[in-house]
């Protein structure tokens, strides 16, 4: 699914002509109609934006739910 992904940025980007903006909605657009990504839990945009993100920070693309985030302690925590 990521080199699915990964193809459809390739494709995308000189396809646009390189305006990165345009690029992500086609990728969310070509990921809204392929069947695969349907239970994937995440939307076109979202997986398009994971997909952008990822590749301009250099790290692994990121496919499923959102983590659970938990609450940090207060400042005020002393740890008893």
């Amino acid at each position: 699914m990521v080199a699915t992904v990964a193809q459809m940025i390739e494709k995308a980007v000189p396809h646009c002509k390189y305006d990165q903006n345009a690029a992500q909605g086609q990728v969310a657009a070509w990921v809204k109609q392929d069947r695969r990504f349907d239970n994937i839990g995440m939307s076109a945009t979202e997986i398009a934006k994971e997909a952008f993100d990822a590749r301009a920070t250099g790290r692994q693309m990121r496919l499923g739910p959102k983590p659970i985030e938990l609450n940090p302690l207060p400042a005020t925590y002393t740890g008893r």
